[in-house]
């Protein structure tokens, strides 16, 4: 098949989200969510709306008025830090990008921890163990597990270190070798992500989408001694973007395509042409091949999904646009992706509660203020929408039929909170390599792009079009 070049990606530009219409709906998702299946307000959850959401005004319900709030700055300029992250959005070349509001680490399932025995990989010659799961991971720090208690092995129960781990191969190696009959048992912790690489993700309908991947390897070794003689090299992914290899010598110095190596896209066959390398040279290679797409997945606006990419959180936007594509990048470390903006907004939102019944009217009014400060508090103060108070402000009467004098009894509460709001600076760069030249010159490649001498730094520096996150309803909360 036709290897065709990869599309060129940018920093993703999203657009800025409303903080009144998701504190609103989340509150009356909830109290819906909370009236349902009650014994005897089982039909209040389909008259729980916004103001002036009713065609035709109800015996009972809950309608949310208003809300108004004062924004609570906690710096001079809302600095909150830098978002270190495997993953990052960035839009695609010739398309709007709009679809997908953010991207981050699915942080509930990215991290695995789990336990093995492993006594059948020893026979009394052995003291090398290999893992059944990949990276390794630290699960205090979340980086590569590298350190003697970064995993817990134990001989016959005995906690014993090892000498030796090998994050990215799951292989690790102990300082005595462990007897026949014996019982080596391991604890460790995993990461679940994807391969590093691009992640398009393209809108094939209203309501779904689809997966290509292009993955990325960098800085493989092809030979950690060359001797001279080896002029041919079997890449191991094939086909490949041709234009995308680059031959490292030394870990400094390219090698020229078409002068000093040639590669076949279509077998992954590398080709050092008149290698006049000394001994002992070492080789890499770094370049991207395709990924087979997958899907369609399903997609609904304003929700996320943690299914299509292992590992990543998908937010999508409400403005679904069919054709649209956007690109999510995950790498193997977690880098500098972002500089965070934010604070808070103190909210009051006020509810009324009207019945035909005056005691209908207490006993519900009884039952949304103890849901609102019992129920809710708790779970949504552990995801940034802070309830601070809720007030009961007294009762009233409202004349629905002047000439029969029947009246609706409503009572008034007001509920306080609290939400995060979050601004992300992109930081869209980043150096594979850079090194000083004569003439005191910069030679620099940046990503995706050609290399350029004498670059100034200026003209690298960040795009700086923020990037504002807020929590839409049922989507992961992103912290500072």
């Amino acid at each position: 098949m036709a290897v065709l070049p990869t599309p060129p990606v940018e920093i993703a530009k999203i657009n800025i989200g409303r903080l009144s219409k998701t504190v609103k709906f989340r509150i009356i998702d909830e109290l819906k969510a909370s009236f349902r299946g009650h014994p005897v307000f089982k039909d209040v959850e389909q008259f729980i709306q916004n103001k002036f959401a009713f065609e035709e005004r109800p015996s009972f319900g809950i309608v949310v008025k208003n809300i108004s709030g004062d924004l609570i700055k906690l710096s001079p300029d809302n600095f909150l830090g830098t978002i270190v992250s495997h993953v990052y959005l960035a839009r695609v070349q010739n398309y709007e990008g709009r679809s997908i509001e953010w991207v981050r680490e699915d942080i509930e399932n990215i991290l695995v921890t789990t336990s093995e025995d492993v006594s059948s990989q020893f026979d009394g010659t052995i003291r090398t163990l290999q893992t059944t799961n990949f990276p390794l991971i630290d699960a205090r720090t979340g980086e590569y597990a590298e350190k003697p208690f970064s995993v817990r092995v134990t001989i016959n129960g005995v906690l014993v270190l090892p000498l030796s781990i090998m994050p990215l191969t799951g292989q690790i190696i102990l300082e005595q070798t462990p007897r026949i009959g014996t019982t080596v048992n391991i604890t460790y912790a995993y990461r679940v992500l994807e391969p590093q690489g691009i992640y398009f993700v393209e809108i094939t309908g209203s309501n779904q989408f689809v997966i290509d991947p292009v993955y990325v390897i960098e800085n493989a070794s092809l030979t950690d001694d060359y001797d001279g003689s080896q002029t041919i090299f079997q890449l191991p992914h094939y086909p490949l973007f041709a234009q995308t290899v680059d031959v490292w010598r030394d870990d400094r110095i390219e090698l020229i395509k078409d002068q000093e190596y040639t590669v076949d896209a279509q077998t992954g066959i590398l080709t050092l042409i008149n290698p006049s390398m000394p001994s002992g040279t070492i080789l890499t290679v770094s370049y991207k091949y395709p990924g087979v797409s997958r899907g369609p997945y399903p997609l609904i606006p304003e929700r996320s999904n943690n299914l299509a990419i292992k590992g990543v959180v998908l937010a999508f936007e409400r403005g679904i646009k069919e054709g649209d594509k956007q690109a999510v990048i995950i790498r193997n470390t977690r880098e500098h992706v972002a500089q965070a903006y934010g604070g808070k907004w103190d909210f009051s939102i006020s509810l009324d509660v009207y019945a035909k019944d005056p005691i209908q009217r207490e006993e519900l009014t009884d039952l949304t203020l103890s849901i609102l400060w019992e129920g809710l508090k708790p779970r949504l103060d552990r995801e940034g929408f802070v309830i601070k108070n809720v007030s009961h402000n007294g009762e009233s009467e409202e004349v629905y039929n002047e000439t029969s004098g029947e009246q609706y009894y409503l009572t008034s509460i007001t509920l306080n909170m609290e939400s995060d709001w979050e601004l992300h600076q992109p930081l869209p760069f980043s150096f594979r390599k850079f090194d000083y030249v004569l003439g005191g010159e910069m030679a620099v490649r940046q990503q995706g792009g050609e290399e350029t001498s004498s670059i100034q730094l200026r003209e690298i520096l960040p795009d700086e079009n923020p990037v504002l996150r807020v929590g839409f309803k049922n989507f992961e909360r992103l912290s500072s």
